[in-house]
This record gives C-alpha cells, structure tokens and sequence, in this order.
C-alpha cells in the first residue's frame, strides 16, 4: 500500500481468494467493514528471514536464495540445505559467475508475503521479487535484470554448435535426492527426459548434458517428492542430479545470427511448486495452466445488469483431461481436450447455466458426429468437439441487481 505524508492510506492492494466458476465469471462485491476477527494466516519472522505457511517453513540466506524449504504435511525437506536454490547461475564475460544479494521483505501479511532481493551476478545487477502464499503450494518469482552487453553464455567448440545452455543465464533449484526422474510438457503430452542413446557410441549423450524444453513446464520428482519450475516463456532446461535449472537469457556471438548483445531491463516471470510424490501425484500440468492462464478481472462501480453474478459455460469432470482449447470458428463454439496420464477414461461435461449438444469433429472440424454423454477417451487421445449451448430458462432474467 502507499501512505499519505499524515500515514491515511493512499492506495491499497486487496488479497482474497475466491472460488470461480469453469468458464465463466462471478461479480465479486467489496464493502468496508470494521473488523470483528484478526485474520489468521502465515508466521512471518522478519529478523530471522523466516517464513511459516499452510504448507511450509521457509528461510532466506543471508546472500540471496531459498535457504531451506521444509514440507510440513510431508515432514521432509524438499531442498538441498546451502544449496543454490532460487540462485542465478552463467558464464559472464568468459567468468563463471553465481548470484549474490540481499533479501528484505517488502509486504507482510497474512494471505501473502512478498520478499524482495536486490543483487548482482558478474557484472549483472538484478531484483527478484518472490510472492509466497498462505494456502497455495505455488512460490512464485518475477525477476528483472539489468543488461549492458556482456556476454552471456558460450559457443561450443565444435562448428555450428550452439550455445551451450549450462553456460547461458538461468535460475537453478535442488532438490534434496540424487535418486529422480525428470519430465517436461509437449504438445499434448508429457515427455521423460533421458539420456540420448544415439546410434553410435561416440553420440551417446548422459541426461545431465542433454538440453530440453517444456512448453510451460518442467520437473523432478523422487517417489515421495518434487519441485516443478513453470515458466512463461523461458522453455529451456537442464536438470542433473536432482538439479533442475531453467534458461533465461543469453547475449553474444550466435552462430549464423551475428553478434547479439543484451542491454536494459527484461523481465522474467515463472514459479516454482514443491509437490508430494511425481508429476503426476502433484497434477503439475493443471497447476502449471493455473499459473499460465492468469484470471482476467475488470473493476467497475455497482450497477443494474441483465446477466446474473456468476455463469458457469461449460465444466469438465475428469481428472486425466487437460483442455487445451476453447474457441469460435464460423459462429460455432469447439472445444479441445486431451488425455494426459496415459489410460483409459471417459468424459463428463456440464453445467448450471447451460443445456448443450455435443458433436466430435476432426482437426479441421470435419465429420462431425453427434456424442452422448459419458464420452469415452483412450489414453493420449486428442478429441475435439463441437458444442451447441442455449442459456437454461430462469425465474428471472436478472439475478441480485445493485
């Protein structure tokens, strides 16, 4: 918030969570009343960079970074102790070079706490602000760099390589087991990074040199635990050890592209989620879409309305079916979906506002074929449909009107 000279409240941030309905909306009304309770929310020990949520206790170091991260409903913890956790990592101007800062807390509060860091690596100043949530296992980060043409990274030696991404700038987490298997999300599905066999031997590559990418995610996970990074943006990775690190920038000589150097403020958003069990345990791939798939909010006075406070379009029952698109062609609504844990499900879709029809239509929404509910789907099957909704009669046509 921001305070006038006499300390009167100049502007203020709200923090609420609130139950949405699937695709659809709800009329959110905030009134100023005096408070009855003191709300009950996260332990926050400035001095000690100690943070207590729902589900974790965590602590800052003292030169940047996630110190420790301890799961309470699992008791374990989940990072390596004196790790590199939450720490910048890169080849700058020919020197390798680790993230060094200073971690103050910026806002406290019960529901959310944002710590703000401020540090360099090399000669690359930067400011990471890390929100952390009462109720959500999601930490997320927003990370601003400040560029003036060094070099990032380095070119293999080898011609026509490119960059070498362990070399590039790029932000690491440890998870603490050796012992993990590491994934990432395709285009509708997920793939497990490995080793690269090759045909020959001298090809053969071992996972902790192998470069992937995840659309919008990437994970390791031991049986009991792991740490996911989502990004926005930013798809490349490199995981070793239980080491998982995400690329974020690199800035020099490029191969066929010339030399191409970096100079300003970018600023680069992602989140990490600490999760019990593997990928799949943890549904990584619907929490990273809850992280992707930002809420869109629009802020009004109160008036009369001819649609109700909420509405609800379309809600999918299944627990391994991931929507990956909903969409208008020609006046007609689709929806696409995907099954992403590999077996056999079948599909329900409903909702308190509407009646609809449904057709299954191929990729260029052909052949349609009307479909009645439950609707089967085999394992890593993509399916698309044709949806034809009418609004369902109501008493009134106009619901709590203010």
């Amino acid at each position: 918030e921001e305070r006038y000279g006499d300390n009167s409240i100049k502007t203020s941030k709200i923090v609420f969570y609130c139950d949405l309905p699937s695709l659809g909306y709800k009329v959110i009304t905030i009134k100023y009343t005096e408070p009855t309770i003191k709300p009950v929310g996260m332990d926050v020990n400035v001095a000690s960079k100690k943070i207590s949520t729902k589900y974790y206790d965590i602590i800052f170091s003292d030169d940047g970074g996630i110190l420790r991260i301890f799961d309470k409903i699992l008791r374990l913890d989940l990072v390596r102790r004196n790790g590199l956790n939450g720490k910048f990592r890169a080849k700058v101007d020919g020197e390798e070079k680790t993230s060094s800062g200073e971690v103050n807390f910026e806002v406290v509060g019960p529901l959310v706490t944002i710590v703000k860091e401020q540090g360099s690596i090399g000669s690359i100043p930067y400011q990471n602000r890390i929100i952390i949530y009462n109720d959500l296992r999601r930490i997320d980060f927003e990370t601003t760099f400040t560029f003036n043409g060094q070099r990032i990274g380095e070119v293999d030696v080898r011609e026509g390589a490119t960059w070498l991404d362990d070399h590039k700038l790029g932000v690491i987490f440890q998870l603490n087991t050796d012992n993990v298997t590491v994934y990432s999300d395709r285009p509708f599905l997920i793939h497990k990074a490995a080793r690269y066999e090759g045909i020959f031997p001298w090809a053969q590559t071992p996972l902790e040199q192998v470069a992937f990418y995840g659309l919008t995610w990437a994970d390791v996970s031991s049986p009991q635990c792991g740490l996911a990074l989502f990004n926005t943006g930013t798809m490349g990775y490199r995981a070793h050890n239980g080491s998982l690190f995400m690329v974020l920038a690199q800035s020099g000589p490029v191969p066929y592209w010339g030399d191409i150097r970096l100079k300003g403020n970018y600023t680069y958003r992602y989140a990490l989620y600490p999760h019990p069990g593997d990928w799949m345990e943890g549904d990584v791939p619907k929490e990273a879409d809850r992280y992707n798939f930002k809420v869109l909010t629009y802020v009004g006075d109160p008036h009369p309305g001819d649609y109700p406070r909420q509405l609800s379009l379309l809600k999918l029952i299944a627990d391994n079916i991931l929507v990956s698109a909903v969409y208008t062609r020609n006046g007609s609504l689709f929806v696409r979906m995907y099954e992403y844990q590999g077996r056999n499900s079948s599909i329900i879709l409903t909702s308190p506002d509407f009646q609809f029809d449904l057709e299954r239509v191929n990729l260029m929404h052909e052949e349609a074929k009307p479909l009645t509910l439950p609707i089967p789907i085999e394992k890593h099957e993509i399916i698309t449909l044709k949806v034809s909704a009418k609004f369902k009669a109501k008493n009134s046509s106009v619901i709590n009107r203010e």
